[in-house]
Formats: C-alpha cells, sequence, structure tokens
C-alpha cells in the first residue's frame, strides 16, 4: 500500500533543504490540494521556526537553486494531473535496474551489477571520412532520455527505425528540451552524448530462476551520422 502524503513532514524537508519556510509552507499546501488531501491542521508560523541548525547554505537567500524549483515543480504537475497513454515512456527493465553512467567515467569501460541484472559498456569508434574517432563512453541523463525515447518510439511505430529529424536541435525538441549554442550549450553536449551513445557497445546480463541470459549488441545498430573534418565542414546529422 503506498504511503499517504505527509504535508507537514514535506514541508519540514524542504526547510531543511534551505527552501524558504514561507515558500516552503505554499509548495507543501499545494501538493496536498492536488493529490485531493486535507490540509495539515498545524499553524504556518509554526513552520517558519525553523531550527537554525538545520538551515543550509543556501536558506540564507531566502530561495531555492533552479535545479530544485524544476524538480518541484514537476512533482506538482505530476500529482495534480494524471498521465495519459501519450505520456508513457518504455525501457528495457535491465537498463532501468542498471541504467547509463550517471557521471563522466575514466576510462572506455564501464559495469555495473545489481542484484541479478548487470550492464557493461564498451566505448566504440565513428568514422569521420578519413580516420576512426574514438567516443567516450555516454554518460549523464541525455543519453537515458534518448534510449527511452527511442525505446518508446520502436514500440508505438512497431518498428526498430525511429525518426530523429534533420538536425540535433529537431531531435531535441522531440525530447522536449530546448536547445542552446555555445561551446558549453545543451546541443553541443547532446552532439557528443548521441555520438558517443550510437558508438558504444553494450552487455546485459540477468539471471532468473530459470535460467541465466547475456545479450551482446549496440543500442543503436546504424546511426547515419558523421564527425566534421574540419570547423568549416558541420556536422551532418540523418533523418532516421
Amino acid at each position: 500500500m503506498a504511503q499517504q502524503f505527509n504535508e507537514l513532514e514535506y514541508r519540514e524537508q524542504l526547510i531543511a533543504k534551505g527552501v524558504d519556510p514561507a515558500q516552503a509552507f505554499d509548495l507543501a499546501r499545494r501538493t496536498t490540494e492536488a493529490q485531493g488531501l486535507p490540509p495539515a491542521q498545524a499553524k504556518q508560523e509554526a513552520t517558519k521556526k525553523a531550527p537554525a541548525k538545520r538551515r543550509s547554505k543556501s536558506s540564507k537567500k531566502g530561495s531555492i537553486t533552479k535545479k530544485e524549483k524544476e524538480l518541484i515543480d514537476s512533482g506538482l504537475q505530476i500529482a495534480e494531473k494524471e498521465p495519459g497513454n501519450d505520456d508513457l515512456t518504455f525501457m528495457h527493465s535491465i537498463m532501468c535496474q542498471v541504467g547509463l553512467p550517471r557521471s563522466k567515467v575514466n576510462g572506455l569501460e564501464f559495469e555495473r551489477v545489481c542484484g541479478g541484472a548487470g550492464l557493461y559498456i564498451r566505448a566504440g569508434k565513428l568514422w569521420d571520412g578519413k580516420q576512426f574517432i574514438q567516443q567516450p563512453l555516454p554518460y549523464g541523463p541525455m543519453p537515458r532520455l534518448v534510449m527511452a525515447h527511442l525505446n518508446t518510439e520502436a514500440l508505438r511505430q512497431k518498428s526498430p527505425e525511429i525518426e530523429v529529424g534533420n538536425s540535433a536541435a529537431s531531435f531535441l525538441k522531440r525530447l522536449g528540451k530546448e536547445s542552446s549554442g555555445g561551446r558549453n550549450g545543451t546541443l553541443t553536449n547532446f552532439r557528443k552524448q548521441i555520438q558517443a551513445l550510437s558508438a558504444c557497445s553494450m552487455t546485459l546480463g540477468i539471471t532468473t530462476a530459470a535460467k541465466t541470459i547475456t545479450y551482446d549488441g549496440k543500442p543503436i545498430q546504424q546511426f547515419e551520422a558523421w564527425l566534421a573534418n574540419s570547423e568549416e565542414q558541420g556536422t551532418l546529422w540523418p533523418g532516421t
């Protein structure tokens, strides 16, 4: 049975993380109302008396970070609106249990095991028209988002060939992400991660009560993206 949302506990957790007490009260109350639960009986004034030792450095500013606000807003949106069929996303059960690296990995191999499931990834190379270029291991939220999108589209379209648009920016839009340029922008990071994902190979392992299964292959069988040979030549992008 799922545990019922506790407004008071959630409010205190937000305050402990540095959220302004008044803002924490409002966020917790909105979450309660979104779930159709009765409001907490404790008075708002009581929540403003958070112990000084529980306040973080960020609480002095009386605000939360952009990332924290996005997480809170997403939580409220999920609570207020029940997801429909178009909101469903699919991922292989092993990839849900032992996902891709969360941060950059030093080296060209990565291995993760959890219970009876295991994931082993090897970085690969891409041809730029003149030579093979070594790619890093894919990491971070972007490759995970791409894999979820490709799996979902493959199931919905009943085809292994997935439309990805005619540019990295258009593919990002399909993923619900805004593209920003620059050396460290979203677009640059996305290109690097999608190239790393398309070049790598994976070994998935799963042990059940009946048998042990090992799958070895590439998450993307063919990705017709070419690396630029020079600054004058831009990176080409496939349509599928």
